[in-house]
């Protein structure tokens, strides 16, 4: 997957790249060549377009089963009895 790096017009389909696009468009496929343009200087504008950015990698969620907390009521102390006398 590739970023743009800086402004520029895509001249082999017309589209317009600002910083951070992906590159190339949904829906688009790119060769080698015209990528390999675009990340060098060997292209019209002499600098680089479009940048390599790593996708990140999708871990599988391991399922953690927690278990109930045991709850404990607190002690209770026991009641004494009034007795009237």
């Amino acid at each position: 997957m590739y970023k743009a790096i800086a402004v520029f017009r895509d001249l082999q389909d017309g589209h317009v790249y600002h910083p951070g696009d992906d590159f190339p468009r949904a829906g688009l496929t790119v060769d080698a060549k015209r990528i390999n343009e675009l990340a060098t200087n060997n292209n019209r504008l002499g600098r680089a377009l479009i940048q390599a950015v790593e996708q990140p990698v999708q871990h599988a969620k391991a399922e953690v089963k927690e278990e109930p907390k045991e709850t404990t009521k607190p002690t209770q102390k026991p009641r004494r009895s009034r007795k009237k006398e």
